[in-house]
């Protein structure tokens, strides 16, 4: 009967180092590296669309008078009438008018 080899160190069969192990280490890190500087940049975008919307928004919430024209000053006023004309119709005693309706 043989006896049973239970070397697992592996002392006598050293394996070699190949290119492709080497290869392989290199993709990977230059992946990762890739990985990196792409994260960097899209953050630093981020950060700046930020800030951009940030002052666009603080920009919209000035009131600034706005200067009308006189066509646009007459249009005004003749809603602010049809608004109040509107205003008086639905102030009306409603219960008086259905009263004298269902009588």
């Amino acid at each position: 009967m043989r006896a049973l080899d239970l070397d697992f160190i592996g002392r006598r069969n050293k394996r070699k180092r190949t290119w492709r192990g080497f290869f392989l280490f290199f993709l990977s890190c230059s992946f990762a590296a890739y990985v990196g500087v792409t994260y960097y940049k899209v953050s630093q975008q981020l950060a700046a669309s930020t800030i951009e919307l940030q002052g666009r928004r603080a920009v919209s919430r000035q009131n600034e008078p706005v200067a009308m024209t006189a066509e646009q000053t007459e249009k005004m006023r003749a809603e602010i009438k049809q608004a109040n004309k509107i205003i008086a119709r639905l102030a009306l005693p409603w219960d008086e008018l259905f009263r004298i309706v269902e009588s």
